[in-house]
């Protein structure tokens, strides 16, 4: 069973239409380290904290088969 610790970041996808953007402004702000998943003929991103070697969260571009999804929260 997972554990889940007050102050840890849950898993959180964010689809938005400017992802390039959004995952730009984690890494500049936040220190944030970026991990490509490639979506065919573009890349969404699984994001890392700073010294982290596991994703916590993704920014996904708004297309494809995220096309129609709202930002989706998963995680305790």
């Amino acid at each position: 069973m997972n554990e889940h610790q007050q102050g840890k970041m849950a898993w959180m996808d964010l689809t938005v239409d400017d992802a390039d953007g959004v995952s730009a402004f984690y890494t500049q702000v936040l220190g944030w380290q970026v991990e490509n998943v490639g979506m065919g003929d573009y890349n969404d991103y699984a994001m890392k904290l700073p010294g982290s070697d596991s994703p916590v969260a993704g920014v996904c571009h708004a297309r494809g088969t995220n096309q129609d999804v709202v930002t989706v929260f998963r995680g305790g």
